[in-house]
């Protein structure tokens, strides 16, 4: 079960936020990449985003954008 730390929690629309569930994101994002809604380099991209969100060297940003989705 996902846990209510900042590592999984991300303001999101209702949709993305169904879709993710209680997975964590990096978890998310490589279903997404399994179901080929991301290339692999779109991948790669988000998940350095996610890393770098992470250490705080990066500013959050929308979900729908760190996912790919388009609302």
């Amino acid at each position: 079960m996902g846990r209510n730390g900042y590592r999984n929690l991300v303001s999101s629309y209702a949709e993305c936020n169904s879709q993710k569930g209680e997975r964590r994101a990096e978890v998310f994002l490589r279903r997404l990449y399994r179901e080929g809604r991301l290339e692999s380099s779109e991948l790669k991209e988000r998940l350095r985003a996610l890393e770098k969100l992470a250490s705080g060297k990066l500013r959050p940003v929308a979900v729908m954008t760190v996912f790919g989705l388009k609302a």
